[in-house]
């Protein structure tokens, strides 16, 4: 069954407008015919079929329907289709082609310096180009863009080690909980001013220096220390938490002790 797909043009959409089976009344039609029916609904079904052939893709990707653009350029693994994609005017037809990874990557890397910020945001939290993802946070100014390169586990150590110095908490907070982070950066951010950013290195089972993890059992907020408890942690402080003067912190401790697993 095809998912259910935002309005195209909302914020985090993809451009799909319609949310139904594949299978439909017109399942039964040639795919070059469907990909021609007035009925954008078809055509748009249509574009979120794989495999298609080159001359159907092709002619969906030029759609007037923004929307069936856009899920073609999601679902597409066609190089050709995605590279003729790539300058769509109507910006989710972009970030879906900066988010496909069959998207040749020296299309995808033109689009990491796209005008529209979604673009380049797409492209960052997916790309596997670590130098030109580390390129693009060098000149980066925009916050979300960054947080979206800080978030990426495929982003390279050093380029993670800059976004976990940034001003900002919410980019500190994402390189903070990326399991890709080196375990000394995160041994730093142990110490960040942000208990947002504490918690989210408390969770991140890539920290395993003893005494940043003792550290953390140790927080004023108890927020951080119960995000301790979502990771594999020593018994010994299992057994501390589960003492904690929060009550939140101690039942969730002690249902670690019981179960042998995170929460």
């Amino acid at each position: 069954m095809t998912r259910a797909r935002k309005p195209a043009g909302s914020p985090g959409s993809t451009g799909g407008q319609f949310d139904r089976g594949r299978t439909g009344g017109v399942a039964g039609l040639p795919g070059f015919d469907r990909a021609s029916s007035p009925d954008p609904a078809v055509r748009d079904d249509v574009a979120l079929t794989g495999g298609l052939p080159r001359s159907v893709a092709l002619r969906l990707s030029v759609d007037p329907d923004p929307g069936v653009r856009a899920d073609l350029a999601a679902t597409s693994d066609d190089p050709m289709v995605l590279a003729n994609m790539a300058s769509d005017p109507h910006t989710p037809v972009r970030v879906a082609v900066a988010s496909n990874p069959a998207a040749p990557r020296g299309v995808a890397r033109l689009l990491s310096g796209d005008p529209e910020p979604e673009v380049r945001a797409a492209w960052a939290n997916t790309t596997d180009d670590r130098t030109a993802l580390d390129r693009l946070v060098s000149r980066e100014q925009v916050t979300f863009v960054r947080c979206e390169a800080a978030a990426n586990p495929l982003a390279g150590a050093d380029t993670l080690d800059r976004l976990a110095g940034d001003p900002n908490p919410r980019v500190r907070l994402e390189a903070a909980a990326n399991p890709s982070t080196r375990p000394d950066t995160l041994a730093v951010l142990t110490g960040d001013t942000d208990r947002r950013v504490r918690a989210g290195v408390a969770a991140n089972p890539s920290l395993t220096a003893p005494d940043a993890l003792q550290a953390l059992s140790r927080d004023g907020s108890p927020s951080v220390r119960a995000a301790l408890l979502r990771r594999p942690l020593p018994g010994g402080i299992v057994d501390r938490l589960s003492r904690d003067r929060d009550g939140t912190v101690s039942t969730l401790a002690a249902q670690v002790k019981r179960t042998g697993r995170p929460v």
